[in-house]
């Protein structure tokens, strides 16, 4: 399924799953952001981020006959994990693909004010998640 970007950036932009996969979210020729994904799980956690991604409009497929095979993803959209590492403090949740431009954003859209510089990942995170409940 083709996942759209709502955030646009000039080369696009790269996201790392938990697990080490990392999406390329390129600009098609109709100026969408999107990247092939086809693991349930980072279906799932890429549509309910409802501020940053979508289903690709139009590009909904139909589910493959029996005994098919599935679609691969091309090389640009979706990259293997590489080796497991020791992991290392995040600086923001790993189940979050966001980074800190991408974070000031949803908190300006969930609460109409921008963040003080000042304010720590955590923070903006359960602010918005306090926004988005009540």
């Amino acid at each position: 399924m083709f996942i759209e970007s709502k955030i646009k950036r000039v080369d696009g932009s790269r996201v790392t799953m938990a697990d080490g996969a990392t999406y390329h979210f390129a600009p098609d020729p109709e100026g969408r952001h999107v990247a092939f994904v086809t693991v349930p799980e980072h279906i799932e956690r890429f549509l309910s981020i409802t501020e940053g991604y979508r289903i690709a409009p139009g590009t909904v497929q139909a589910a493959p006959a029996i005994g098919a095979k599935p679609a691969q993803a091309t090389p640009a959209a979706i990259t293997e994990p590489s080796e497991p590492t020791e992991p290392t403090e995040p600086t923001q949740p790993t189940d979050q693909p966001l980074n800190r431009e991408a974070l000031e954003a949803l908190y300006l859209k969930a609460t109409g004010k921008k963040p003080h510089p000042a304010a720590k990942d955590e923070t903006l995170l359960t602010a918005i998640k306090a926004a988005r409940q009540g």
